[in-house]
């Protein structure tokens, strides 16, 4: 899918999770799924060869490798990618998998993404961060690498009314630093410091490439704009509604206001987006 309805993107208070929304159709409300293919974004500048991948992301399956360690208000320590999933780092773990699959957190999804029977493009430059990607493969991705999704201090899932706060989200105090910023680089709007809509981008740039975009710890990028990042907080679905679950952080196509350490958003976690991706979190 590509660019969410503007009107359904709503910043959510502190403790509510009440009508967020992901990418809705102007007739009836419900999710789009228009034809999809799969290609190289706009941006694509290299191909993906996952054999070849394989050896040089070997690093980020051992331990903490490409990861920032942060020690919380309450003590406990934990450690977040440095970067986002890239392409080559994804595809090198889906090479692994059979095709199929069973995910009873995501009942009508049987293999894992990248999606490719939606509109949503992915491309094939590996150092860019993986898109088009549901909930379930973020989880099962980081499950595959000994992480799991950025969720509760100390783990497991988010609670309702602990989102966006730094003494129980992982994601948020990682993004906002001891000082918990508005923005992972400081206390005031820098539009052009991360890759938000204001710098015009038809795609996500390769990660760890914009130096101004750097924080709320040393060596941790892009936690404001280039992709949303999945997170370990959903709302189970309920009479057909499908579950939804928080995405972060804003994106390439969302300005500087929305791309904060304390802003939130609930998407379809079985739906694939071109400006979602992945970012996992490890127990120290």
């Amino acid at each position: 899918m590509g660019t969410r309805s503007r009107a359904c993107i709503i910043g959510l208070a502190l403790g509510t999770w009440a009508t967020a929304c992901a990418s809705f159709s102007a007739d009836d409300g419900q999710p789009t799924a228009p034809p999809m293919r799969f290609e190289a974004g706009p941006d694509a500048t290299e191909d993906v060869d996952a054999g070849s991948i394989a050896d040089a992301d070997a690093a980020q399956k051992e331990g903490s490798a490409g990861m920032v360690e942060i020690t919380a208000a309450s003590g406990a320590r934990f450690a977040i990618d440095a970067t986002e999933v890239t392409v080559g780092r994804f595809l090198a773990f889906r090479a692994t998998q059979d095709a199929g699959g069973s995910f009873p957190e995501c009942p009508s999804k049987h293999s894992l993404g990248p999606k490719t029977d939606t509109g949503c493009q992915v491309t094939t430059n590996a150092q860019q961060p993986i898109t088009c990607v549901d909930w379930c493969d973020a989880k099962a991705y980081c499950a595959s690498v000994g992480k799991r999704l950025c969720g509760r201090i100390g783990g497991g899932a988010l609670e309702r009314g602990t989102e966006s706060n730094p003494l129980f989200d992982e994601w948020s105090r990682a993004c906002g630093g001891p000082d918990a910023t508005k923005w992972p680089y400081g206390a005031q709007a820098a539009p052009l410091a991360c890759i938000t809509s204001e710098g015009m981008k038809s795609a996500p740039v390769p990660v760890a490439t914009v130096p101004a975009c750097v924080g709320g710890e040393p060596l941790l990028f892009d936690m404001s704009g280039n992709v949303e990042e999945w997170e370990d907080a959903c709302v189970a679905a309920e009479g057909g509604t499908p579950r939804k679950c928080l995405v972060r952080g804003g994106s390439f196509e969302h300005p500087a206001s929305e791309s904060t350490c304390t802003y939130v958003l609930l998407a379809t976690g079985e739906a694939p987006f071109s400006d979602v991706g992945i970012r996992c979190c490890k127990d120290l």
